[in-house]
């Protein structure tokens, strides 16, 4: 959260996120009635958008999202909160969405996703002025074909360039391959990190990619590069309500503190620490201020290591 320096760019899903909690999961033909239901502003290219204003830079938003009256309420969350919203295409049809299932009060949820509209978006959609105007470019969750096409744009006219494929492996694997290859830092949990490596993450740096983060949830994160390693994890100040969108703080903070200090392990920090924050949300984008972000960073460490230790990409 420091003076505005940087513009950022997102792109990718812009989503309307339903929360049922249930008391427990309905037996095959039965049916339950939830206890509650929120809806709220969603999708990871939203959530990051979000969170990069939160901390003080410029944020744009790319993306897709229905006509529909309802999606104005979600955009103006958004607006509220120093996201610009001008390069957000409105056309008709459902907008994206998350159906989460939260049973018994637990954080970690059942996700059933719909891409609605979001799958209308083209590598058009980011108009090269835009391009040319930012520091970095993050794109989240967004087809692997638009996203190989636009992380090639941006790295020709010198833009950082992240990339979170999100669900894009369960589209189109080989074109995630070539997207990663073609980004400055990726973003990728465990289970993708083990699909694209095949156990050894030595193979992303391998790739060309300048730095490498493994989200493991609670459990913290790692950041690898070319000749160094750091590990990082923080201690929840808050009660942990929904883990929704933490990756997307993560990579927002990260990206952010790394583009003003160049410093792996910072901007490490502030991402577990952001990542931390964001599960005491309700909803799946963040809603702390800088207050409850320093009391977060003093229970967040970081670890620098010689080498990637072999369980980083275990359970």
């Amino acid at each position: 959260m420091k003076e505005v320096k940087y513009a950022q760019v997102a792109v990718g899903n812009i989503n309307v996120d339903i929360y049922l909690y249930l008391s427990k999961y309905p037996s095959s033909g039965d049916s339950t009635i939830a206890n509650e239901a929120i809806l709220s502003p969603g999708g990871s290219a939203l959530n990051y958008a979000t969170a990069v204003a939160i901390y003080g830079h410029v944020s744009h938003l790319v993306g897709v999202t229905s006509a529909s009256p309802f999606m104005d309420y979600v955009l103006s969350e958004v607006v509220d909160k120093g996201v610009d919203v001008t390069y957000v295409r409105r056309i008709d049809g459902l907008p994206g969405l998350v159906i989460a299932l939260v049973v018994d009060g637990k954080a970690e949820n059942t996700l059933i996703r719909y891409r609605g509209v979001n799958t209308f978006l083209t590598p058009n959609d980011v108009p090269k002025d835009l391009l040319s105007s930012v520091s970095l470019i993050h794109i989240a969750g967004a087809d692997p074909n638009v996203s190989l096409e636009i992380l090639r744009r941006s790295l020709s006219l010198g833009v950082l360039s992240t990339y979170d494929p999100g669900v894009g492996l369960m589209i189109n694997r080989e074109k995630v391959v070539e997207a990663v290859k073609s980004s400055n830092i990726v973003f990728l949990n465990r289970r993708e990190a083990l699909d694209l490596t095949k156990g050894d993450p030595q193979k992303l740096i391998d790739m060309g990619i300048e730095v490498v983060v493994i989200k493991k949830g609670a459990a913290g994160a790692y950041a690898i590069t070319s000749s160094e390693v750091f590990y990082a994890i923080a201690k929840p100040i808050h009660r942990v309500i929904n883990t929704t969108g933490a990756g997307d703080a993560l990579a927002a903070f990260f990206n952010s503190v790394f583009l003003e200090s160049k410093d792996v392990g910072k901007a490490l920090q502030y991402g577990v620490a952001a990542a931390s924050l964001k599960t005491s949300c309700t909803w799946s984008i963040i809603c702390f201020n800088k207050s409850a972000l320093n009391r977060q960073l003093r229970e967040s460490m970081v670890e620098h290591l010689h080498e990637p230790p072999s369980w980083v990409l275990e359970d």
